[in-house]
């Protein structure tokens, strides 16, 4: 067993890097790359104003954060530095995940999921459905959204 003292507040999420890293995010504003091999911190992306939520994995290597400030930052983790931010949505962000077309979703308390262009950092379609915080997401293996919230449906988009 191995414990990682990570954070100066709770910690909120988990990723695990392609490249062996995993990376913590926390109620302290910040998302720390950690080699899991000696529990060594390998960076800090600092950027976001609020807490940071949720992260996820890009196809490409790069990290997507969501957070109560409302945006999705991405990141480029070799680097430290964040490449884009994503905006729009009026509620905290509270779940990502990369879709097989390459789209990134997102899920909130606004209710809404929304659907995002990488490539030009815009959503190009919401989805709404739900009436209160939607709080997960999963792409099923057939290609299908499948989405959860507090208003104690799952609904699964066509």
């Amino acid at each position: 067993m191995k414990t990682i003292k990570a954070h100066s507040d709770r910690v909120t999420s988990l990723a695990e890097l392609k490249n062996g890293w995993l990376a913590s995010s926390s109620e302290d504003m910040t998302i720390k790359l950690w080699d899991t091999s000696n529990g060594q911190l390998n960076n800090v992306l600092k950027e976001h104003t609020k807490w940071v939520t949720c992260l996820t994995e890009l196809n490409n290597g790069q990290l997507a954060s969501g957070s109560l400030d409302k945006t999705i930052k991405i990141w480029d983790i070799n680097k430290g530095i964040s490449l884009k931010t994503l905006s729009g949505h009026t509620g905290k962000v509270t779940g990502l995940v990369q879709l097989k077309n390459g789209q990134l979703a997102s899920s909130s308390a606004d209710g809404t999921i929304k659907l995002w262009d990488l490539n030009t950092g815009q959503a190009v379609r919401t989805l709404q459905g739900h009436s209160d915080s939607v709080t997960c997401l999963v792409e099923l293996d057939n290609g299908q959204l499948a989405s959860g919230s507090l208003d104690k449906t799952i609904i699964i988009w066509g």
